[in-house]
Formats: structure tokens, C-alpha cells, sequence
């Protein structure tokens, strides 16, 4: 997670970083900052939690995109589950 969101590569997979200096501790903590910051019920969000170590949360957007069918505009929700 970063500030402005999940990052992925060109391929649609998640990215993973590499920091020499950040702890996980570091990342839990920012990885709950965001969540906190930028929705509006942090508590339904957090699926598994253990301070400090451990950090589950699922994510849902709807309408993320719309797909043309035959003239017809269909909306695309998309959601997912992240640890």
C-alpha cells in the first residue's frame, strides 16, 4: 500500500518492495494509517489483525470500470482480500 493506493506492475500483480530501512513494524503501521485515513469505517475494512505483525484487510470498489456489451454499458465492481 502506498499513499495513493495499491501498486501494481505491468502485468496487474502487486508489487513488492524491497526496504532495507523499514521494519515490518514500520510498514504494519503505515498499512493502518492508510486504511484509517481513507475509508470511511476502518473497523469493517480489517479482516485479521495482530498488532504490530499482521495485517488483513479487504477492499471493495464498486464500479470500477464498465464494459461495453453489445451497445450496453454494464458496470465492473471489483474487490479483494490483501495480507
Amino acid at each position: 500500500m502506498t499513499p495513493d493506493g495499491l501498486e501494481f506492475d505491468e502485468y496487474g500483480d502487486f508489487l513488492v518492495i524491497e526496504a532495507d530501512t523499514v521494519n515490518a513494524k514500520e510498514f504494519y503501521n503505515r498499512a493502518v494509517k492508510y486504511v484509517e485515513m481513507n475509508y470511511r469505517d476502518p473497523e469493517e475494512v480489517y479482516k485479521g489483525k495482530v498488532e504490530g505483525e499482521y495485517l488483513k484487510i479487504e477492499t471493495f470498489k464498486l464500479n470500477l470500470t464498465t464494459a461495453n456489451n453489445a451497445g450496453i454499458k454494464l458496470p465492473i465492481d471489483a474487490g479483494t482480500l490483501l495480507k
